[in-house]
């Protein structure tokens, strides 16, 4: 377990140590002035993690990725590809057929990739470049860059089409949403975002959107069945079908964790359609439907919808520091963020340890830590 401590000690220390105070016109005098990490500088922070993370083994869903990597025996990059997921098989055989056939590197260059995508989205938008960091950590969803790492490169996909949202480049958006469904076709889960999340926050879309979600729990057999047959059934997956919909899904403690900005964002709505500002309003709408994926989750059962929320609970890494920074007064700003951060490092804590008790091995750099038994 010390190894996933440390990292994150070191990525939200270093995070805070390449900050840089920036002035923004839209923040009054009675909030704090924004804290921003360059592109450059947010990648040199997170390298501790791509490294670990990347070279890691026998952790996880690693070993799939590793018998599946080295079972692959192709002459072209569009050899063997899958009608579910040729965006991934396309990258894999890439990697394979020109760079390297060592699965650990491959693993490498896969966390690479996913962190870059997602650090280069907060460097963008996160008026509080350390918090995000915080947040990414404390909230767990650091651990899919080691478990569920197809996933998580579609998430940092669909998290990185932020900017064309922001930039209304529509057809952007379409583009890398078909990149990131090819990869994991989940990510169809969140393409309609472009269209419910912009615009007011908590506006009728989303409001019926999240209705609509709620309800839908009645009806989860059906969904988890649809899910099956367009997205497991003859994936890669398939043998864990049983164990996905057996499980008991996301618990409730994950639940009240992605209530928490939804509450936020209720309480400041006022402030919020005074501002009136895009992108802060997109990301409290991802939140507001990350909780009602969260709700269905835990009321339906299973692993599967747990991880679909990932897709939104991402967006609570801006949602925060730009409720913080912007919306919050000063000084309320400050006794919140060191709320959260007191919350979250708990919540880490019961994750890892008490729940998972993770250990990390990698055979590469000569470490095994806690993985006795496994």
């Amino acid at each position: 377990m010390i190894v996933h401590y440390i990292l994150f000690f070191v990525t939200v220390l270093l995070s805070k140590l390449v900050e840089k105070d920036q002035k923004n016109l839209k923040t009054s005098e009675q909030q704090q002035q924004e804290t921003r990490a360059s592109f450059i500088a947010a990648i040199i922070v997170y390298l501790p993690v791509i490294i670990m993370y990347g070279l890691r083994d026998n952790i996880g869903d690693t070993g799939g990725y590793i018998d599946t990597f080295n079972a692959v025996n192709v002459q072209s990059v569009f050899d063997g590809l899958s009608d579910r997921n040729p965006g991934y098989n396309i990258l894999q055989n890439f990697i394979k057929l020109y760079i390297t056939k060592d699965p650990n590197i491959f693993l490498l260059i896969f966390a690479a990739i996913s962190v870059i995508l997602m650090v280069s989205t907060h460097s963008r938008f996160s008026p509080m470049f350390a918090l995000s960091s915080f947040i990414f950590f404390g909230s767990t969803e650091v651990s899919y860059v080691f478990n569920g790492a197809r996933q998580f490169l579609s998430v940092a996909i669909m998290f990185y089409t932020l900017k064309y949202v922001e930039e209304k480049k529509l057809w952007k958006y379409i583009l890398l949403s078909i990149v990131a469904a090819s990869i994991h076709q989940t990510a169809v889960i969140v393409i309609p975002a472009y269209f419910l999340a912009k615009g007011k926050y908590l506006n009728v879309k989303i409001i019926i959107t999240g209705v609509v979600t709620v309800i839908a729990t009645a009806f989860s057999s059906l969904f988890i069945d649809y899910l099956n047959q367009m997205f497991i059934s003859e994936s890669v997956y398939a043998h864990y079908y049983d164990r996905i919909v057996e499980t008991e899904g996301l618990n409730i403690f994950r639940v009240l964790v992605a209530a928490v900005p939804f509450a936020l964002c209720m309480i400041y709505k006022k402030r919020i359609d005074e501002l009136d500002d895009g992108v802060l309003n997109y990301c409290a709408n991802m939140s507001t439907l990350a909780l009602a994926i969260s709700i269905f989750s835990a009321a339906s059962g299973g692993e599967l919808l747990g991880r679909l929320a990932e897709y939104y609970l991402i967006y609570n890494t801006l949602t925060y520091p730009m409720l913080f920074k912007r919306v919050a007064t000063k000084s309320v700003g400050k006794i919140l963020t060191v709320g959260l951060m007191v919350s979250y490092f708990i919540f880490f804590w019961y994750q890892f340890t008490v729940v998972w008790g993770q250990g990390y091995q990698s055979d590469t750099l000569g470490i095994s830590i806690g993985m006795e038994g496994i």
